[in-house]
């Protein structure tokens, strides 16, 4: 068995039945609200919530006996939630900066990182998990006096030579990556990889030892172009085995039918990335039978799959003139950095997505084609999901330096765009809580709002099983029992 959490049978009647006295040191009660389940979606209305230090100590009905002292949070019509889960963010990458641009402006990019985790809080993400950083994001994310709970899969296992090292001048590879994995198929070896030190086993034991929770690796050829080496199955396998031995679940980047087929047969845990680009079929309008196939694999060997639909949403929002107008984007960038982004070399990606597309294609042409791949992964989710798949809940923010994937927003675009596809009200809350936290083995103390768990909380002023603006009308975030007013997180 190669699953790592157990599953927990949650009777939600014994949050209240069986709730323990309510302690002395009580430091917050939210009176009089609603309480969400999001394990089967099931409301508690007119409940107390108890919270002290730091954990949920008590949920009992609602009665006019307050604890002196305790801080009193009148939840009357409103909604209380577990914190959300992004389980696949990037800390170490900024949004919207090329290299050269954050090297020439400093204070942006200091002002970037020191608001990039009240960013994920303002739009209800009081845990994220990173799945490809070092240990230098981690720790400048942890300095900031206010930030979600972070986990991480430590140092993703990229193959020599593969995605996304090609991007990264070879005689810097191994300071970017260090966790690079030697090719045998290769030449000419990025300075410092050998066969013995940059082995499967050595590399999984490097995750393990830095505190990752989870390893990450890629199979990625050039978004359906063949154009880059991916590992072989042998050293998929490999990779299974070793996450295997050390307890770690195993998430493959994987975007094309040919990769998410690998992904299946090396026996992932998860796909990270929807089934956007369906390789030779890129020209059909309805998800093939071979398509249904390997999402139908999936679904049998409970491979679970974050669509992350917005990473394509991202590159398309590039083409939107509007999107750094929108009132939510000023609330999570600094406005200094907002009013570079809007300057002409804020475009500078733009300007490179474009001259990657023939030279006969217009703008027009890209939407429409980026448009075609968003509408394929949403039809493979859809199929995926109506199926009874394991989805999860991965925003991929930053997916690289887009300035259209921006902290906590981007989070929330993706929360629409599961809506936009079909997806429940309530199981999107389930991914983004419940669901993410037992694929991470976070249960015990995250995803549902329990007795004995973190107080990470939201409080709402619209319920999220009815609409999914429910997200962008936080009143308050808590985070270990400490009431956070949400516009406190707005940018500066």
């Amino acid at each position: 068995m190669r699953y790592f959490v157990k599953p927990i049978i949650l009777v939600f009647f014994l949050l209240t039945a069986c709730a323990p006295a309510e302690p002395d040191t009580v430091s917050l009660m939210i009176v009089n609200v609603s309480v969400i389940n999001p394990v089967d979606g099931k409301t508690l209305r007119n409940k107390d919530v108890i919270i002290s230090a730091g954990k949920i100590s008590a949920i009992r009905p609602h009665s006019v006996k307050y604890t002196p002292d305790a801080t009193i949070l009148d939840g009357t019509g409103k909604f209380l939630v577990p914190g959300l889960i992004d389980g696949h963010v990037h800390t170490g990458t900024i949004a919207g900066l090329s290299f050269a641009q954050s090297e020439k402006y400093p204070e942006l990019t200091k002002a970037y990182f020191a608001q990039q985790p009240r960013s994920f809080l303002y739009f209800g993400f009081t845990t994220v998990v990173d799945l490809n950083g070092n240990q230098e994001s981690f720790d400048r994310f942890e300095k900031e006096e206010i930030h979600p709970d972070l986990f991480n899969c430590g140092q993703a296992l990229i193959l020599e030579d593969g995605y996304p090292a090609i991007f990264v001048p070879r005689e810097v590879r191994q300071y970017v990556f260090p966790n690079q994995l030697y090719d045998p198929r290769i030449k000419n070896h990025t300075p410092g990889i050998t066969q013995k030190r940059n082995t499967v086993k050595n590399a999984v034991q490097k995750v393990k030892d830095q505190g990752g929770i989870c390893v990450k690796t890629f199979h990625e050829d050039g978004f359906a172009k063949s154009i880059w080496p991916v590992p072989t199955a042998e050293m998929l396998a490999r990779i299974r085995a070793e996450s295997t031995r050390q307890n770690l679940p195993l998430l493959i980047h994987a975007n094309s039918y040919d990769s998410t087929r690998a992904a299946v047969i090396a026996g992932a845990d998860a796909v990270a990335h929807g089934l956007w680009n369906w390789d030779q079929f890129a020209d059909e309008k309805q998800l093939p039978r071979e398509l249904m196939g390997i999402l139908d694999q999936m679904i049998a060997r409970n491979v679970a799959q974050m669509g992350s639909l917005q990473t394509i949403a991202g590159l398309r929002d590039l083409f939107d003139d509007s999107y750094l107008n929108r009132p939510q984007v000023a609330t999570v960038l600094p406005p200094a950095y907002l009013d570079q982004l809007k300057r002409p070399q804020g475009r500078w990606y733009r300007d490179d997505l474009v001259n990657g597309y023939p030279t006969n294609m217009n703008d027009d042409d890209i939407v429409r084609r980026l448009d075609n791949v968003l509408s394929h992964g949403q039809q493979a989710q859809k199929y995926f999901y109506d199926r009874g798949g394991r989805v999860l809940f991965g925003s991929d923010t930053p997916s690289g330096p887009l300035a259209t994937n921006i902290p906590g927003y981007n989070g929330y675009l993706e929360l629409s765009r599961m809506a936009d596809t079909g997806l429940s009200l309530p199981d999107i809350l389930k991914s983004a809580t419940i669901t993410n936290a037992r694929f991470f083995g976070l249960d015990k103390q995250y995803g549902t709002v329990e007795v004995g768990k973190l107080a990470n909380l939201l409080l709402m002023s619209k319920n999220p099983l009815e609409t999914i603006e429910a997200y962008d009308a936080i009143d308050q975030v808590i985070l270990h029992g400490q009431v956070i007013d949400r516009t406190s997180l707005k940018a500066k």
